[in-house]
């Protein structure tokens, strides 16, 4: 969560998708396309609101990814 609050550049406790960029580029390590922050953004933002709250971010990170969960 520490990552979340890092980005929170405005500190409205929410990533808008700027933001977002950034988070997504700390956590895995390379730099998204505005086009894959502009399609994770829509996957995590449950309330349509335009921007990822705490709680959003963490049921986002906790969802089964279907590629690594079949994996042997």
């Amino acid at each position: 969560m520490c990552s979340f609050m890092a980005v929170d550049l405005n500190g409205d406790h929410t990533i808008e998708p700027c933001e977002l960029r950034t988070l997504l580029w700390l956590t895995e390590g390379v730099e998204p396309t505005k086009q894959r922050a502009q399609s994770e953004l829509k996957a995590m933002d449950i309330n349509s609101d335009g921007t990822i709250t705490m709680l959003e971010w963490i049921k986002y990170l906790a969802t089964v990814d279907p590629v690594v969960s079949s994996e042997p």
